[in-house]
């Protein structure tokens, strides 16, 4: 009974593409970013789940002024219904009463029916959320999630996924500040993310970026990132820079560079260095030594190398290999043989 109900827990989630946010991330990533603006903004999520992604910006307001904070600051919404009355519980549960949470936790589908009444508050509206992720080929080809094919119509046509879908809305209502938790593909996709990128941040640049490279939703292997949006001043194509964390067994920091030229790909300099140097016809680069080209130079000249075959979850193998002078020339004068 257990295995069955798992199975239509997962199927349940893909459906939806409903995958909730644990409360570290917020509390670790995201508040430390907003917790100097709190009364600046209306604080919404389209997409808000239980609510984990706004909620606990009330623990640091003081109890007395939650009910007024909430009444004035925070707007959640969902498409379902018993998601919406546990958001509604956990906002009881910071003190607030059950007929304001009823008030400004609503059921709404955001992707169809935008609430463009916060539009007219006396706040600008930030927004943060956790998106459904459901890739358009996934709808396409299963039957209980065809119903969602009537929103990628008309303006929303070439877009190929629900989260993109939830930017473009925010991007045709003119929301200046946005966080989002989006799949990876957002940053670092070719043809399923081109389009998006290429549209979106025509309008908006992204000030830092929260990488991670491991899992951190238990139902889903989809890796994520963190992109923290704000409206540009000048609306247009340009290079942009910006601070990424990237998350693994280890924390780093480094600094992305997207150009409009290669869709705003990150980590595409490496097709750039390529590309310049192959229109002079004097640089032949591959990106990987092969096991045919290593059985066609053997030698007794000994080298360790990675085996990218074999990954043991924490590292991939060392293997060591006999090559001829020749290929341990070329191996040697090759800096970027392996790409990442």
């Amino acid at each position: 009974m257990k295995i069955n109900t798992t199975k239509t827990e997962l199927k349940r989630k893909r459906v939806f593409g409903e995958f909730f946010t644990p409360l570290d991330i917020f509390k670790n990533f995201i508040l430390p970013e907003i917790k100097a603006e709190m009364r600046k903004y209306i604080w919404v999520d389209l997409f808000a789940g239980e609510g984990n992604l706004i909620l606990p910006i009330l623990e640091i307001i003081p109890s007395c002024e939650r009910e007024e904070f909430f009444k004035r600051h925070i707007f959640l919404f969902d498409v379902q219904e018993t998601v919406v009355g546990k958001a509604r519980q956990n906002a009881m549960e910071y003190g607030i009463s059950y007929e304001l949470a009823e008030r400004n936790i609503t059921l709404r589908d955001t992707i169809e029916n935008y609430p463009d009444f916060l539009l007219h508050k006396d706040l600008p509206v930030y927004h943060i959320t956790n998106p459904p992720y459901l890739y358009l080929g996934y709808i396409v080809k299963n039957e209980e999630t065809r119903k969602y094919l009537k929103y990628f119509k008309n303006e929303n046509e070439g877009f190929q996924d629900l989260y993109q879908l939830a930017m473009m809305n925010d991007l045709r209502n003119d929301i200046e500040r946005m966080i989002y938790i989006i799949p990876s593909n957002f940053l670092f996709g070719s043809s399923v993310s081109n389009y998006i990128r290429d549209e979106f941040l025509k309008f908006y640049n992204i000030d830092r970026a929260v990488i991670f490279e491991r899992e951190i939703f238990r139902h889903t292997g989809t890796n994520v990132v963190i992109c923290f949006f704000s409206r540009k001043t000048n609306i247009g194509h340009n290079i942009m820079t910006f601070d990424g964390l990237k998350i693994n067994r280890d924390i780093s920091e480094r600094k992305y560079r997207l150009d409009p030229a290669n869709h705003y790909r990150a980590g595409s300099d490496f097709d750039n260095f390529v590309e310049k140097f192959r229109a002079g016809k004097c640089l032949n680069v591959k990106y990987y030594l092969t096991m045919d080209e290593v059985k066609n130079n053997t030698g007794n000249i000994k080298i360790k190398v990675l085996d990218a075959n074999n990954f043991n979850g924490k590292s991939y193998d060392t293997i060591i290999i006999g090559v001829n002078e020749f290929l341990y020339k070329k191996i040697k004068s090759n800096i970027l043989f392996a790409r990442t």
